[in-house]
């Protein structure tokens, strides 16, 4: 019988608390294993990687690899975790979260099997011809690139967070086996490398906006007076703040609450779009928003299309309003 292919999602068992784009991976790997006729494997590599083991199954992983790490993991301890997984399950597919430190390790991974990488990908899909089209933002977000791999057999990524959907309910019941792998030498990089001191990559604004259940997203048809109303009124409701391209590039928002292409992808259970259209590249930032409010004054705008409550009215009146509510709720 011929073996299965392998798709494999390697793991960050150190950030697991910060991060759920491994269950996301693993979702749309199950998806493309069902497509090919693959087995998703996944690995775990951290301090602590067994205590992951039991979520990564009932996310849906087939198979699980796990290495234990003597202390905090590095790009390129990741990247020597990987090789030896690689010996023993060959992929034609490897997913990488776009972390800094899971995009570094991709890259080295690559380099060294010289295999085709495709950075911050948005969407995967298959092909007629049965090749992986990987989909990204290029040319300053005004196009989304489709990429083939070509004269390679093992294809990488990184992935955005929040772009595919985990799928807990369809293998909570489920369990597989896991395996050790053995911690090999560090001859895979160059000797000139050396560590000099580690500690965990840390960004609570951007994990606030991507891990938040409710965002307020404002576009440029909110006036700049009102920006610091509905970011009072996101606190005060405990949720944050995110904006378009357009309100980072004017100075108004930072980069890191920039949602869309070149920002972000957010999936919060509530979505307020104020004064923002909806062009293609903030959709596909926030198109798997559970619920979504939309406000623009003008009836025709392409983020209504999105919008679960569509409303056709002034930006201004609407935050004034909101204001108001939350001041009378206050003194109640």
């Amino acid at each position: 019988m011929e073996q299965k292919q392998v798709i494999m999602v390697v793991c960050d068992s150190d950030n697991r608390h910060q991060n759920s784009v491994d269950f996301e991976m693993l979702g749309k790997g199950r998806e493309l294993a069902k497509a090919r006729g693959s087995t998703v494997v996944a690995l775990a590599v951290g301090k602590d990687p067994l205590a992951y083991c039991d979520d990564l199954s009932r996310y849906g992983a087939q198979r699980i690899l796990y290495q234990q790490t003597k202390d905090f993991l590095t790009y390129q301890s990741l990247s020597n975790a990987v090789e030896t997984a690689l010996k023993k399950y060959p992929a034609e597919l490897v997913l990488f979260a776009g972390t800094p430190l899971c995009k570094a390790a991709a890259a080295t991974v690559s380099a060294r099997r010289e295999a085709g990488l495709t950075a911050d990908c948005i969407d995967i899909r298959v092909s007629d011809e049965w090749q992986y089209v990987f989909y990204r933002a290029a040319m300053s977000s005004s196009v989304v690139a489709q990429i083939v791999c070509i004269q390679t057999t093992l294809r990488i990524c990184t992935v955005k967070p929040n772009v595919f959907r985990p799928c807990i309910r369809l293998y909570s019941e489920k369990t597989v086996p896991y395996e050790s792998l053995p911690l090999e030498d560090a001859s895979y990089f160059s000797p000139l490398t050396r560590v000099v001191s580690s500690r965990p990559f840390e960004a609570e604004e951007e994990n606030g906006l991507v891990n938040a259940r409710v965002v307020f997203a404002v576009g440029r048809g909110v006036e700049k007076e009102d920006l610091k109303t509905v970011s009072l009124i996101a606190k005060q409701s405990g949720a944050e703040i995110g904006g378009t391209r357009i309100l980072v590039e004017d100075g108004l928002l930072p980069k890191t609450r920039q949602i869309g292409q070149s920002g972000l992808t957010v999936a919060p259970q509530l979505y307020i779009a104020l004064g923002i259209s909806g062009a293609s590249q903030h959709i596909v930032g926030m198109q798997n928003a559970c619920k979504v409010i939309a406000v623009n004054r003008d009836p025709n705008a392409p983020i209504f299309q999105y919008a679960d409550y569509a409303i056709v009215e002034d930006t201004h009146e609407i935050i004034e309003n909101m204001a108001l509510q939350m001041k009378g709720r206050d003194q109640s």
